[in-house]
């Protein structure tokens, strides 16, 4: 029986290899979706720094 438990470990193992090949694809989109929330902390900033602006110019 510990044999062939372990034959079935080593198969899933086996799967496991292939499915990191896929995760190379999913590099690029994380990339990606870095690159977008850097965008998004960008525009954040700037209208931050409108806002206090506005509240300088006010006083």
């Amino acid at each position: 029986m510990t044999c062939l438990y372990w034959v079935k470990l080593t198969k899933v193992l086996k799967i496991e290899d292939v499915t990191r090949d896929d995760d190379d694809d999913d590099e690029g989109k994380e990339e990606e979706n870095q690159k977008e929330k850097k965008k998004k902390k960008k525009r954040l900033k700037k209208k931050r720094l409108k806002k206090k602006k506005k509240k300088k110019k006010k006083k």
